[in-house]
């Protein structure tokens, strides 16, 4: 047996493929068949559907009689890295039945480089060809602003995902197509160079991938070359990354915040240097008492008081007075304090507090004395004529008042917490990304 030389064939290029003739069966037009791999072929004249894929060619059906606009013509050139294409076939694919949300979609072909794809919506231009890079996970389950890594190592954010439904075809296709098929798109951006995409796409229970990007009026301009075409604007639509990174932004902002209001308010409250503890029995709160004496050394400082209770299921009603020597009053002011708890259907429940704190301005340093007077009561009872509870009063001289930081606080959780809401929002398509 003879050996056969294989030298001379390594690095063959494959032969261009020659376009073929073919006559449409409905009218008997001279048609041309550019791709071996059409499998549906549009004739120009009668807008029938003729099937490709057997030697007997047959019409499946008609186009819909309405005709659209294209920009670009069958047959035109597209130049892209130096490679020229040709526009072999023309869709529209509408969405939410809503004549504004059409996309114009284009395909480009050239016998050694196979097919690219020129996506037009809003006058906007998208360029993508197929990708044989597989996702790492599922994108179908995916939605707007979650993450998707592919096997080559990138990152992509879901950009947005929907139902296209085909409502006008011209030329060929490699796959047969009519108006009414629907296609699932799922649209992802590039999580660092955000003008490129991986797209996903369902054509019944086929996936195909893509991966592309959007093209400037300068790079579309230099594609047609003589052809020219109007291009309005560049889009305006936020993308997902840019969103999501917005979105982080926040999110380290309000926490940020929200530790800085904390830290301060606890700082806050441990200031202060200790001037009286003094507990007071209930008989001596019927009665008008003065605590011991307590000293504050600066002017214009602000003290607190802070009562502690024993109440159970219990409420109390105490006045406290500020006096200065022996009989200058210098700030008056009362305390509701309650306290009750339970089980009620199965699960416990309180109200209430057995504390209560006040802080009160002293303009002058001196010594000082609390005058206290109270009434308590257990239960329902709503009036009381004596006390039956103890009390135990502290009070911190030279304090900070923590309002500022307890309202910032508050604030700055509340914005954390809407932060998260229209993020979980927006993820739901709530509202577009701008």
């Amino acid at each position: 047996m003879s050996e056969i030389n294989l030298k001379n064939s390594i690095g063959r290029e494959r032969p261009p493929y020659k376009p073929q003739e073919i006559r449409c069966p409905n009218c008997d037009a001279q048609l041309k068949q550019m791709d071996e791999h059409s499998e549906l072929i549009v004739c120009q004249y009668c807008a029938s559907h003729i099937d490709l894929t057997s030697d007997q060619k047959r019409v499946l059906g008609k186009g819909p009689a309405k005709k659209w606009e294209f920009p670009l013509e069958i047959g035109d050139s597209f130049t892209w890295e130096k490679i020229r294409y040709e526009v072999l076939a023309r869709m529209v694919f509408m969405e939410d039945n809503d004549v504004n949300e059409i996309t114009r979609e284009y395909l480009l072909f050239n016998p050694r480089h196979g097919k690219l794809w020129l996506d037009e919506y809003d006058n906007v231009y998208y360029l993508s060809r197929d990708s044989h890079v597989l996702p790492e996970q599922n994108p179908m389950m995916l939605k707007r602003g979650d993450l998707l890594n592919t096997h080559d190592g990138k990152k992509w954010t879901m950009q947005e995902s929907g139902i296209l439904d085909l409502v006008y075809v011209d030329g060929a296709l490699p796959w047969r197509a009519k108006a009414g098929d629907s296609i699932d798109y799922f649209e992802f951006v590039n999580n660092h160079n955000t003008g490129h995409h991986y797209d996903v796409q369902r054509i019944k229970r086929e996936v195909e991938y893509g991966t592309g990007h959007t093209l400037t009026p300068k790079q579309l301009r230099a594609a047609l070359g003589d052809k020219q075409i109007e291009v309005k604007k560049e889009s305006k639509t936020e993308n997902a990354a840019v969103v999501r990174r917005n979105f982080k932004l926040l999110f380290a902002v309000c926490v940020i915040a929200l530790l800085f209001n904390v830290v301060n308010l606890i700082y806050v409250a441990a200031q202060g240097s200790h001037a009286l503890t003094q507990v007071f029995e209930p008989d001596q709160l019927t009665g008008e008492t003065l605590s011991d004496e307590f000293k504050i050394a600066e002017n214009e400082t602000i003290i607190k008081v802070k009562i502690d209770t024993n109440l159970n299921n219990a409420w109390m009603s105490l006045d406290t007075a500020l006096v200065k020597g022996e009989d200058t009053v210098v700030h008056i002011y009362d305390s509701s304090i309650s306290y009750y708890h339970g089980v009620e259907g199965g699960e416990s429940w309180s109200e209430g507090s057995r504390s209560d704190s006040a802080y009160i301005y002293v303009p002058e340093s001196g010594t000082y004395r609390l005058l206290l007077k109270a009434v308590s009561a257990t239960g329902n009872t709503s009036k009381a004529d004596q006390a039956r509870h103890p009390v135990q009063i502290k009070v911190y001289s030279t304090v900070l008042v923590p309002g500022f930081f307890i309202f910032s606080s508050i604030l700055s959780l509340a914005a954390l917490i809407g932060a998260v809401v229209l993020f979980t929002y927006w993820k739901n398509d709530g509202f577009d990304e701008d």
